[in-house]
């Protein structure tokens, strides 16, 4: 990193967190940096203060699986700081979060994050079942992750699905992805 000037990165927190503290890394020429991305877990706020501290630049959240090619959200990159969501839908994406009957929930209401769009997979190869428990008849995808969505439309997950089955919902308290 110190021998060439780099633009981008991704990483999650404990990458962020390591990097941190890692004198070297503290020592790097952050000047080129431009845009800065972190995904598959939650950034902590801790983590997210001090990279900027020390690089100067803000860390900016998005969300996806496998099953969305692989981002469904991300945070504006023109937001002035870390938001601690994981921001709003890309463009041509929809985003609902329903609850254990697949009903629309009022906004603020915490249930399941369900997407469709044109990077959502159409299904798992060769397994029907999985795809039915997965993927509603209308395309949409059921993620197994539980959020709830603020005024200004950013997503902030709560915790993780303990099933797929679309009558059984139940929230494991405290875990954050």
């Amino acid at each position: 990193m110190a021998k060439y000037k780099w633009n981008f990165f991704a990483g999650l927190n404990t990458l962020f967190n390591a990097l941190l503290n890692n004198e070297d890394f503290r020592d790097l020429d952050f000047s080129s940096v431009r845009l800065v991305m972190g995904g598959g877990m939650a950034v902590q706020k801790p983590v997210a203060d001090r990279w900027k501290e020390i690089t100067g630049t803000v860390i900016y959240e998005g969300y996806g699986l496998s099953e969305t090619s692989p981002v469904a959200t991300a945070n504006r990159f023109d937001s002035p700081g870390f938001t601690g969501t994981i921001g709003l839908p890309l463009p041509s994406t929809d985003i609902a979060i329903r609850d254990e009957d697949g009903n629309d929930l009022p906004l603020g209401e915490v249930g399941e994050i369900c997407i469709r769009g044109p990077q959502v997979m159409m299904g798992y190869w060769k397994d029907k079942q999985a795809t039915s428990k997965t993927v509603t008849r209308d395309g949409w995808l059921l993620t197994g992750d539980v959020a709830q969505m603020d005024a200004d439309g950013y997503f902030r997950i709560i915790a993780r699905k303990l099933t797929h089955e679309p009558s059984k919902v139940t929230i494991q308290p405290g875990k954050k992805f």
